[in-house]
């Protein structure tokens, strides 16, 4: 397919708005439980990325245990959820 310009604004015919970022911040705040999905998400993740640098440090001071061993100690956190999410009812 090919894309052809529009003579009045010089912007392409085809995926203009999905490029536009003022459209798609108006269409995210237009959709409030959306916009507040995205902002929960990139908080998390912004709190994870913040742990995931603390771990070493708390594996070698408060655990007194050797850094590289941090996996096989919160392997349980995540073995746990695995399980509780396999058994848990639907």
């Amino acid at each position: 397919m090919a894309r052809s310009r529009s003579p009045e604004t010089g912007t392409s015919s085809t995926g203009s708005r999905a490029l536009s970022l003022r459209y798609n911040a108006n269409w995210i705040m237009a959709n409030r439980p959306i916009a507040s999905m995205l902002l929960v998400a990139a908080l998390s993740a912004a709190l994870l990325h913040g742990q995931d640098a603390l771990i070493p440090l708390y594996v070698r001071d408060v655990l007194d245990q050797d850094p590289t061993n941090s996996v096989y100690i919160f392997i349980l956190s995540g073995v746990g959820f695995f399980v509780g999410a396999a058994i848990s009812p639907r």
